[in-house]
């Protein structure tokens, strides 16, 4: 189990480039990794399962678009804007 931190919201540019490589490698070599994290983005690109929790509950799990668009949308008061996906 690899427990990581905000780790990938520091730095420049380049180092944060950097720090999702490695950490690619590592979920490559691990069986269990959890990721805290507030960046949206990082979010929906790395991970395969996102548990959503307020106050030490769970409000919603699942697959990362989803809940992130659920959060985005119970914070904000509206709909995310639709994303551009690369093919």
């Amino acid at each position: 189990v690899l427990l990581v931190d905000e780790v990938l919201a520091v730095g420049d540019l380049a180092f944060q480039r950097k720090a999702q490589a490695r950490m690619r490698e590592l979920m490559g070599a691990s069986r269990l990794m959890v990721i805290v994290a507030h960046d949206l983005e990082t979010i929906r690109s790395m991970c395969t399962h996102v548990v959503w929790m307020a106050h030490g509950r769970i409000l919603k799990q699942g697959d990362p678009n989803e809940v992130v668009d659920e959060y985005v949308e119970a914070v904000t008061g509206k709909k995310p804007e639709p994303r551009l996906v690369a093919a």
